[in-house]
C-alpha cells in the first residue's frame, strides 16, 4: 500500500506481482520477464486516458457539430446555438439520427507469432476512425460512438506508446511480493515448485537493469524502481541469491503494530472497517454506534491475540470485528422500529472474543 501510495503521488507506472506465480525459464509458467510487459501496458492504457481526457472536449465539440448538422441539415445559423444548448443538457438524446459511425470491430485475433512489434502496437492501441458505416442511432448512443471516433482521430498510436515508454523506463514502480517464497533455507527442501530459485536468477538481470522486449518495443529497466517484499517466516534475508540480495542494497525491517497504531486503523482512513459496518447495517435502517472505548478495547484485544496467538497484523481487526458482528448482523433485519440503535460496548467485545482468549491462555503453555 505505501507503494502503491508514493506511484499515486508521483502519478508513476505502478504493478504489483506476487513472485509465486513466476516460473524458470523452461519451465512451464509465466516467466518474469511479463512483469515489464504487464507494467507497460498499465502506462499505455493510463497515457491513453490521459489523453482522451486532455482531448474530450475538442472531440465533443467535433461531435456535437456532426449531430446537429445530420439532425438540422441547412438551417439558420441564429437558430444553431439554442439547438446547441438543447442537445448538450441532454434534451435530444431520445430523438433519432442517422450518422455515419465507426464499425463494430471484430475480436482481436490471437498470435504467436510472424507479426512485428509496430504491428502489434497499432493493433493493441485504436488510432484513426476506421472503416465508418451509416446507422440510425438515438443521439445519446450516437454522441457516444462518434465521440470515441473523434478521440481515435485525434490521438495516434506513436503518442501514446511512445510517452508510456518512457515513463516505464524513467518512473516505473514494480512490488514484487512474497519474495520469500522463491527462497531456499538452510535444510532440506521440500517445496514442490523445483524452479523457484530459477526465478531468482530471472529477475537478476531484470533488476540490475537490462532490456525487455514487449509488444511494444524494447523496454530498458535500468532506472525501474524494483521493492520486494516478503515475510521472512521460514527462511532469512540472508537465504536469497547473494547476487540478488546486492541488487537490493535497501533493507528495511517493519515493526509490528502496537495498540495505539490498531486505534489509529480503526479511526483514520476515511473508510475504515468500523464505517464500513455502519454502512452495512444502515441497509438494513441500524444505526451502529461504536464509542471510543469500545474502539480502545477492539484494538487492546487485537494486540494481545497478535501477541501471544499468532501475529497476522492488521488483518486481525477483521477477524475480532467478525465475532462482535455476527449476532448483531443476525438478528438486524428481525428488530423492532425501538431497537433500530444497536450501540457496541465494550464487554460486548470480550463476550464475543472469549472463545479466542481461551485459544490464548493455552497456547503459552505449549512449548
Amino acid at each position: 500500500e505505501i507503494a502503491r501510495r508514493l506511484a499515486k503521488l508521483v502519478d508513476a507506472p505502478f504493478i504489483k506481482v506476487e513472485a509465486t506465480k513466476f516460473t524458470e525459464v523452461g519451465y512451464r509458467g509465466q516467466d518474469v520477464d511479463s512483469i515489464i510487459s504487464d507494467l507497460t501496458e498499465q502506462a499505455v492504457k493510463r497515457q491513453r486516458s490521459r489523453l482522451e481526457a486532455q482531448y474530450s472536449e475538442d472531440a465533443e465539440s467535433k461531435v456535437s457539430d456532426t449531430i446537429l448538422d445530420a439532425l438540422l441539415g441547412q438551417t439558420k445559423e441564429s437558430d444553431r446555438p439554442k439547438w446547441m444548448d438543447l442537445l448538450k443538457k441532454g434534451d435530444l438524446d431520445d430523438r433519432m439520427v442517422t450518422v455515419d459511425v465507426p464499425m463494430n470491430p471484430r475480436p482481436a485475433e490471437s498470435f504467436q507469432g510472424g507479426m512485428d512489434q509496430g504491428m502489434q502496437m497499432v493493433r493493441m492501441v485504436p488510432s484513426g476512425p476506421g472503416r465508418m458505416e451509416k446507422q440510425k442511432l438515438k443521439v445519446g448512443e450516437a454522441k457516444e460512438r462518434l465521440k470515441q471516433a473523434a478521440l481515435n482521430q485525434l490521438i495516434s498510436a506513436e503518442m501514446v506508446v511512445s510517452t508510456a515508454v518512457e515513463a516505464v523506463e524513467q518512473e516505473g514502480i514494480v512490488f514484487i511480493d512474497e519474495i520469500d517464497k522463491v527462497c531456499q533455507g538452510a535444510g532440506p527442501r521440500f517445496s514442490g515448485d523445483a524452479s523457484a530459485e530459477g526465478v531468482q536468477r530471472d529477475l537478476l538481470p531484470i533488476i540490475e537493469g537490462s532490456e525487455v522486449s514487449t509488444k511494444y518495443g524494447p523496454v530498458k529497466t535500468d532506472h525501474i524502481l524494483f521493492v520486494c517484499v516478503g515475510a521472512f517466516s521460514s527462511v532469512k534475508p540472508s537465504d536469497m541469491l547473494a547476487e540478488l540480495q546486492g541488487r537490493l542494497p535497501v533493507r528495511v525491517s517493519l515493526n509490528a503494530l502496537t495498540e495505539a497504531d490498531f486505534v489509529r486503523v480503526l479511526t483514520e482512513p476515511k473508510n475504515n472497517i468500523v464505517r464500513q459496518n455502519q454502512a452495512l447495517l444502515g441497509t438494513e435502517n441500524i444505526e451502529l454506534v461504536v464509542p471510543p472505548e469500545t474502539i480502545q478495547e477492539v484494538a487492546r484485544v487485537a494486540y494481545e491475540i497478535n501477541t501471544y496467538v499468532e501475529n497476522i497484523g492488521a488483518r486481525r481487526l477483521h477477524t475480532v470485528l467478525e465475532k462482535i458482528m455476527e449476532d448483531i448482523s443476525y438478528e438486524a433485519p428481525t428488530k423492532k422500529e425501538d431497537e433500530r440503535t444497536v450501540v457496541v460496548t465494550p464487554q460486548m467485545v470480550t463476550e464475543a472474543i472469549a472463545p479466542l482468549m481461551k485459544k490464548m491462555d493455552l497456547s503459552k503453555f505449549i512449548l
